[in-house]
């Protein structure tokens, strides 16, 4: 809908909506009226007002037969998932956690851990590293005459 302008009835702003024959969710904004010179803006109001659907051109909304529902339209693609329906009393244990695997153990993951600073450690152990007391070499620079 464009911006529309309310218009002033005793003292109140009217606002008409008349397209309510379409059915859906509206969402209006009311921008308050205040002076160019004003330093603090009130907020924007905003209101929201769903218009229920034409019953008359609905699909049918009555129950489906189970068949039609686990009838698995999209069975050629690989990356649909599988449809299954579930009523009380059924078998559950399809649902249940499966056992974890060792790459979920914590322990494989502190075992690398351990593996990581022991290699860290023989890097620094095995690296060249001066004494508190040593100085570093000296080094010389030459100019080249040309």
């Amino acid at each position: 809908i464009a911006e529309q302008p309310l218009v002033q009835r005793d003292g109140l702003l009217d606002f008409t909506f008349n397209q309510t024959a379409k059915p859906g969710s509206w969402f209006f904004e009311f921008f308050p009226n205040a002076p160019p010179d004003a330093k603090d803006t009130p907020a924007t109001e905003v209101e929201a007002y769903a218009f229920n659907v034409d019953a008359q051109a609905e699909g049918d909304l009555r129950r489906t037969s189970r068949e039609k529902l686990e009838a698995n339209r999209f069975a050629s693609d690989p990356r649909a998932g599988k449809i299954a329906l579930w009523s009380p009393g059924d078998n559950y244990d399809s649902l249940k956690n499966r056992s974890p695997d060792a790459s979920e153990s914590p322990w494989l993951y502190l075992l690398f851990l351990i593996i990581l600073i022991a290699e860290q450690a023989l890097a620094v152990h095995l690296s060249y590293h001066l004494r508190g007391s040593e100085k570093a070499p000296l080094t010389l620079a030459r100019s080249l005459g040309v």
